[in-house]
């Protein structure tokens, strides 16, 4: 039997009629990290969560304090700019080890930063493992305004992801070794105002296992 014609049919149907079916996509979280914010100096103090997976790269999750005090806002985002954002008890996240999208708040996002100095300043230890601290100058393309940062990564990673706390995803991370960025500790965002910006401490780590699973019918792509 000569199998040189379906199989060239069906190479011919694969490059000139691609499937549009949307596959599920599961992301797995391992650690989970505790921060708390000051936007100054004597301000109330809040804090969120940021669930990272330690062998993989390239998406993180954040736990924010929603308007409802027994619910927390769940922001979820990967490198390649998909994200959803939803409302969920404390006490099911607490139990639940599969957290499942909702459609209606998954998206497609755009990565605004650039990255326009980097410096490395020094170790140091941080739950037990060496860290690398780094300063970071970047520029957001959109409005013109400047990112100020600083924070520690982990030594043994090095990975090109551009992980951080807060939404900053490097653009030009695939064309420097910028490591992944773990521990923030202060953050500046300004415009006219260089004065104004952002107090982070990191406050401690724990084990976690989290799935976060976008169905196969959310398809954020589009």
């Amino acid at each position: 039997m000569n199998l040189t014609r379906p199989v060239f049919y069906l190479l011919f149907l694969w490059l000139f009629f691609p499937f549009t079916t949307f596959g599920q996509h599961s992301y797995t979280f391992n650690k989970m990290m505790e921060f708390e914010y000051q936007d100054s100096p004597g301000s109330k103090v809040t804090a969120d969560f940021f669930l990272m997976d330690t062998l993989k790269g390239g998406y993180k999750m954040q736990l924010f304090e929603s308007s409802e005090p027994d619910k927390w806002l769940i922001i979820f985002k990967d490198f390649k700019g998909s994200a959803f954002r939803t409302k969920l008890s404390k006490a099911t996240f607490s139990k639940v080890e599969k957290v499942n999208a909702d459609c209606e708040g998954v998206v497609k996002t755009q990565r605004l930063e650039k990255i326009k100095d980097q410096k490395r300043i020094k170790d140091s230890i941080i739950d037990g493992v060496v860290c690398s601290q780094f300063d970071y100058t970047l520029k957001v393309r959109r409005n013109g305004s400047k990112v100020k940062a600083h924070y520690s990564v982990w030594v043994e990673t090095k990975r090109k992801t551009g992980d951080n706390p807060l939404f900053v995803n490097f653009g030009e991370n695939k064309d420097r070794d910028i490591p992944a960025g773990l521990v923030r500790y202060t953050y500046c965002r300004y415009n006219d105002d260089p004065h104004k910006y952002r107090i982070v401490r990191y406050k401690g780590s724990s084990i976690v296992n989290k799935t976060v699973v976008i169905p196969a019918d959310c398809d954020y792509a589009k």
